[in-house]
């Protein structure tokens, strides 16, 4: 691994991608109580990075941000309905894979030069550091795309305000039970126009 920097998670040795895992359920971990335990979560996501779409942020050997990107075929998560099940048990498995699969697997964009960040976190105790804004400066300096979009949830100010002072505009305000009803706020779509 190296000592700083972006690197494909797909290039990272067993030990780099279990903390890319647990960097990602950190940030995103609370959303999915379908899941009983942590262990569990980490299970059904360990098998579901797309790792070529997948991004992690290294300082000091250590991956301290995670960064996953969508196209207008590709999302950065896939779900086994198989490993949902083994996981959850067979039927609520399988409600729960449609549910993700849903939620996470169809494209969000449409065209071939847009650029979806699917998730992006970072590690707790390296928040606050210039890790998210140079993963986001990375996602958007990839030389295919034109636009880039994220969604954030209307609750969670901090990384709403990050992205509009790296340039994000609101594109869309939606509404969606399961967020809702988590307490998360509704999402909102933004977007930013790459200029290269």
């Amino acid at each position: 691994m190296i000592d700083e920097g972006i690197v494909c998670v797909s290039d990272l040795d067993e030990t780099g991608k279990r903390e890319a895992v647990e960097v990602f359920l950190d940030g995103f971990g609370h959303m999915f109580t379908f899941a009983k335990t942590r262990d569990e979560q980490r299970r059904l996501f360990s098998a579901s990075f797309e790792e070529l779409l997948v991004y992690a942020y290294v300082a000091e050997n250590h991956i301290v941000g995670i960064l996953g990107l969508g196209t207008n075929t590709k999302r950065a998560l896939k779900f086994d309905k198989q490993v949902c099940k083994e996981i959850l048990g067979k039927s609520k498995g399988g409600m729960v894979y449609n549910m993700l699969h849903n939620m996470a697997e169809i494209p969000a964009v449409k065209k071939d030069n847009d650029l979806y960040i699917d998730y992006l976190a970072t590690d707790v105790q390296m928040r606050n550091k210039g890790i998210a804004t140079k993963l986001l400066t990375f996602a958007c300096e990839l030389p295919q795309y034109g636009e880039c979009y994220i969604e954030v949830f209307s609750k969670n100010i901090s990384a709403l305000k990050l992205y509009q002072e790296f340039g994000f505009a609101v594109c869309k305000k939606k509404f969606n039970v399961f967020t809702f009803l988590q307490r998360l706020g509704h999402p909102i779509l933004m977007k930013k126009s790459v200029l290269k």
